[in-house]
């Protein structure tokens, strides 16, 4: 009976290890396209957040493996024939898992080449803002039309700039949808020497993010607040945002 007992606690342990397995993937998963994402907008520290939360859960699991050997050892000292209770294969199971996620970590660490950290070429990850001519070239605005990157040309270079963000064909985003990341505003604005946006001026996207523009420093501008609304006035109308298209 007992050796019935134990045979069946196995089976449930080794089900529990495969349950908890594909969770615990799915959840990293989830966790790396968080974290991709978060860099992709260079929010460096929304990644280090989920990255430490991640951390801390593993922690806390660790620390609830280590009470539950504790736990299965008292058991097993006062009284065998109990031993094999729902509440013991549970830890039983979270135990086994563990083992098995550290064993995986083993071999892919032993299987990794080795990185030689002199060799990494990190200086992509956060790219600068283009320079006031590169910004300009690439909207078909006079060179002078740009200056530490504030938009400081005359109407007809509002226009120019107005028609670099109308973009035909897009698919419009709600704003509920929208992720504008202040990590990446700020690198912008610290690009250009800035330690705040500067009174009377708004940070505008060129292409709308709510159309597909990116929310990145290439896609930023400084410019007037009265600016601003006469853009927004003329995409508005170009996308139909007042007739919910």
């Amino acid at each position: 009976m007992q050796a019935l007992q134990a045979i069946r606690a196995l089976g449930s342990v080794a089900v529990g290890v495969g349950g908890n397995l594909v969770t615990g993937a799915i959840s990293a998963i989830s966790d790396a396209g968080k974290v991709v994402d978060r860099l992709a907008h260079k929010d460096l520290e929304g990644s280090l957040e989920i990255v430490g939360q991640r951390v801390e859960r593993t922690i806390q699991g660790a620390c609830t493996v280590v009470d539950d050997m504790v736990q299965l050892l008292d058991d097993l000292a006062e009284n065998r024939e109990i031993f094999l209770r729902q509440r013991n294969i549970q830890r039983m199971t979270s135990i086994a898992t563990m083992g098995t996620v550290v064993a995986i970590g083993v071999l892919f660490i032993d299987d990794s080449p080795s990185i030689d950290a002199n060799e990494l070429d990190l200086s992509d990850t956060y790219s600068n803002s283009p320079s006031d001519a590169q910004l300009a070239a690439t909207l078909g605005l006079p060179t002078d039309a740009v200056e530490n990157g504030v938009f400081v040309g005359n109407e007809s270079d509002l226009a120019i700039l107005t028609r670099s963000g109308e973009i035909p064909g897009t698919t419009h985003v709600d704003a509920s949808d929208v992720d504008r990341s202040l990590a990446v505003r700020n690198q912008f604005l610290a690009d250009h020497g800035y330690t705040s946006v500067p009174d009377g001026f708004e940070v505008h996207h060129i292409i709308p993010v709510s159309e597909g523009g990116s929310d990145s420093t290439d896609n930023m501008i400084l410019i007037d607040e009265e600016q601003h609304d006469q853009i927004t006035a003329a995409h508005r109308d170009f996308y139909g945002w007042n007739r919910g298209t």
